[in-house]
């Protein structure tokens, strides 16, 4: 069993993290992964497996034992709502993996925070990736990406990020391109983007690196107000009744 937490695992070792693209209070904590211990890992640890990832294969398990180890070290112990984290009460965070990293943001929610999302993306990513990201993005935005380093790259991490951060506030799951990026400001590593699905709104995205990954973030406080946020569910319950 995981319990109680450890920083010290045979499993996976955990990375400084003494910054990231996030608010002040916001905790994290990343573990690089060792892809040849999965099966030993998730051997030893089978318990705390839901049963929805019995039958996944021994990476992905091991992924998610990772992840929710690294919220127990962060006192954020959480369980499962579908295929999203639970986390306790009081509390909003987002869990992101590749293959060799896995990084747990945890932050207290607030008068003005609804959620944060967490993306990682592997900077050494294959072509065949690389040219799948187009379909993300409008012309305008690759006109913007192309004029940064790994570009589309980092901007398909920030609308995963975004589409964390509004699933967990709000339980939505949007398109690609109902988040468009308007603006990327490599001096302060923060995106601009403009979310649809009839609302007008801003949203900002930080970002940094970590491990030859790539790392964006979108917390909620930032960029929306409550009153936005309830209007944005209006839309979204009365677009539900209109299709009924």
């Amino acid at each position: 069993m995981i319990t109680p937490p450890r920083k010290s695992w045979p499993w996976a070792k955990v990375l400084p993290l003494d910054h990231g693209p996030w608010a002040g209070d916001v905790r994290a904590l990343a573990a690089r992964l060792y892809p040849a211990r999965a099966v030993e890992a998730c051997a030893a640890l089978c318990d705390e497996l839901p049963c929805s990832l019995l039958q996944a294969v021994p990476q992905r398990q091991y992924e998610f034992l990772v992840g929710r180890w690294l919220a127990r070290i962060l006192e954020a112990p959480c369980g499962r709502q579908g295929r999203a984290p639970l986390w306790p009460p009081g509390l909003t965070g987002s869990i992101s993996h590749t293959r060799q990293l896995v990084i747990v943001a945890v932050a207290p929610m607030g008068p003005r925070r609804c959620a944060i999302g967490l993306d990682i993306e592997r900077l050494d990513c294959d072509t065949t990736t690389r040219t799948s990201l187009a379909r993300c993005f409008t012309h305008a935005e690759r006109r913007l990406l192309c004029a940064v380093a790994d570009g589309e790259l980092l901007g398909f991490s920030a609308k995963e990020a975004v589409y964390k951060a509004v699933h967990a506030g709000l339980g939505l799951q949007p398109d690609f391109l109902d988040a468009e990026i308007i603006a990327v400001d490599s001096r302060r590593q923060r995106l601009v983007m403009n979310f649809g699905m009839g609302v007008d709104a801003q949203l900002q995205v930080n970002f940094s690196q970590l491990d030859k990954h790539v790392l964006t973030a979108c917390e909620l406080d930032e960029a929306l107000s409550p009153k936005t946020w309830l209007d944005l569910a209006s839309h979204v319950d009365a677009m539900s009744s209109e299709q009924c």
